[in-house]
């Protein structure tokens, strides 16, 4: 474990800028973003950030290759543009969406490898911040995620007074903190510390809410009229899906220029959209009652079953 004191932490981001893209918090209007480092407008007074930083490893449109028909053969090549030796890193990432990225890495890269994920993935650092303050709709505690990362993370800063203990949580820290390695101090603080701060921060969570039979109350919940009043509130906007940290839902399309040349896309698709089981003949099995039952069932039961891990980090 290292010391960063919090006067050095903006001449920590400087330094790490000199040699990879670095996006950090920033203040935008009323919002605070993942996006390339400002020192004029980076804070670290934000419970967390609008959207999932997933979109910077799974990408909302993404080209994967472009074909030309060449005689009788079909040729492929990278598309221009796309630069997968990028080297990034991801700044005060909270332990919601540094779980969110554990489990992407599960399953882009896991039974079946994504190719473009993973050359994505190879060249990002995750640099996590432990949340000392609860945001008003909050669940990570209850989903055992959070309010202090466990995992998904390169480095991991937890604040205390005037600074931030350091935490390696891979290999791939080493090379972050050799670069800046005179900004670093020695700390006294131990875990035990690092525990008793994380007492005080659950303490904030006062609804207690507990999904320890989670499994057994969606089995004997699945025609509950509550579905049905939950689905007259959706219009199919898809917004609960794209803000989401572990939704990995996409199509395929291809988007031709002629009949001999084009380009294969990959884009953000969702289960709350109608179109997203419409068979052929306009037949679709899930109505809107369906959709919003299955995507809670998916959240809280169905990847658990299938993955061994959560489908929901509690990121309110």
């Amino acid at each position: 474990m290292r010391w960063l004191k919090t006067e050095n932490l903006k001449s920590l981001l400087a330094r790490w800028s000199g040699e990879y893209q670095v996006l950090a918090p920033v203040k935008e209007q009323d919002d605070v973003l993942l996006l390339p480092y400002n020192r004029d407008k980076f804070t670290i007074d934000y419970i967390n950030f609008p959207l999932p930083v997933k979109e910077y490893l799974f990408e909302q449109k993404e080209k994967l290759f472009n074909w030309e028909k060449v005689g009788e053969k079909i040729k492929t090549k990278s598309p221009q543009g796309i630069d997968y030796n990028s080297k990034k890193i991801l700044f005060g990432v909270r332990p919601c969406d540094a779980y969110g990225i554990s489990y992407m890495d599960r399953f882009f890269l896991g039974e079946f490898q994504d190719a473009n994920y993973g050359l994505k993935r190879e060249n990002i650092w995750v640099v996590a911040i432990n949340c000392l303050e609860r945001g008003s709709s909050c669940f990570c505690k209850a989903m055992g995620i959070g309010p202090f990362a466990k995992e998904g993370y390169d480095l991991l800063f937890t604040p205390f007074n005037n600074g931030f203990m350091v935490e390696a949580g891979s290999p791939k820290a080493e090379k972050l903190i050799l670069l800046a390695g005179d900004l670093f101090d020695e700390t006294s603080l131990t875990l035990e510390d690092k525990g008793n701060l994380l007492t005080q921060v659950e303490a904030k969570f006062t609804d207690n809410l507990d999904f320890y039979n989670i499994h057994q109350v969606l089995d004997a919940s699945f025609d509950h009229p509550i579905w049905a009043e939950l689905a007259k509130a959706c219009i199919s906007c898809t917004g609960c899906t794209n803000v989401c940290p572990t939704c990995t839902c996409f199509n395929v399309v291809e988007e031709n220029k002629s009949c001999n040349q084009g380009c294969r896309v990959r884009y953000w698709d969702s289960c709350q959209s109608d179109s997203f089981t419409r068979n052929a003949g306009n037949h679709n099995p899930r109505d809107g009652v369906s959709r919003v039952r299955y995507r809670i069932y998916d959240k809280l039961k169905y990847i658990e079953e299938r993955f061994g891990f959560k489908g929901c980090t509690g990121c309110g």
